[in-house]
């Protein structure tokens, strides 16, 4: 048997998986916000780390990480690739230049509109929406 194939504690894959469905469904985690809190969904398929397993082990490689290819849609093979933790820096929403906006973004917001709203109309994620409100601009941590 396929070691990668074992629900166990022990195996990178599992570990991914685990902590993907924690992340969308446990609201005691404090990433919660980012994943569930702001409805990114496991699919159904994915519910069962067989399902899981099934569309993402042949592809599966040492020290990978489980990325979105699209940050604002959920945890699913269409949307889903193994990447780096250092590629998915690269990739994080909030080193796109997004910063440009922060009076717009602190103007609607003022005037009610939603972190959902205000990350549809400037084409970011909700996390940056937050990221800008708060002020934590990347480079100043």
């Amino acid at each position: 048997m396929n070691k990668y194939l074992q629900p166990n504690c022990s195996n990178p894959l599992y570990n991914s998986w685990h902590d993907m469905k924690r992340r969308c469904l446990n609201p005691n985690r404090k990433d919660f916000m980012w994943y569930g809190g702001r409805g990114i969904e496991v699919c159904d398929k994915w519910l069962k780390f067989a399902g899981f397993a099934e569309d993402m082990l042949g592809t599966y490689f040492t020290g990978a990480t489980i990325d979105r290819i699209d940050n604002n849609k959920g945890y699913c093979k269409e949307n889903c690739q193994w990447s780096t933790k250092s590629k998915q820096q690269q990739n994080r929403s909030n080193n796109s230049g997004h910063w440009k906006h922060k009076k717009e973004v602190d103007a609607m917001h003022k005037k009610g509109a939603t972190y959902k709203e205000i990350a549809s109309h400037f084409g970011m994620s909700v996390s940056t929406v937050y990221n800008i409100l708060i002020g934590n601009i990347p480079g100043d941590c």
